[in-house]
């Protein structure tokens, strides 16, 4: 799926980040420390935001919770 026509912009930014950190990781002769960890948490980042649906499990979760102790009765406190 082509993300910047698709409306996600920001998405396709962050994958071809991770696309240019792999290139230069697997074709400079050398890399230094700090641009290591620049890059080292760009694909967790990208696969969690792409695949990750634990916070909308959590959201309705909190919204079943809410929903339920506002419908309970006054008396069953």
């Amino acid at each position: 799926m082509e993300f910047r026509t698709a409306g996600h912009p920001e998405k396709a930014d962050l994958l071809e980040a991770v696309k240019w950190s792999g290139n230069y990781a697997g074709h400079e002769d050398s890399s230094s420390v700090a641009d290591v960890l620049d890059r080292v948490d760009l694909p967790e980042h990208a696969l969690r935001w792409l695949y990750d649906t634990r916070p909308a499990t959590l959201k309705e979760g909190a919204t079943r919770i809410s929903r339920q102790r506002g419908t309970r009765s006054p008396a069953a406190h």
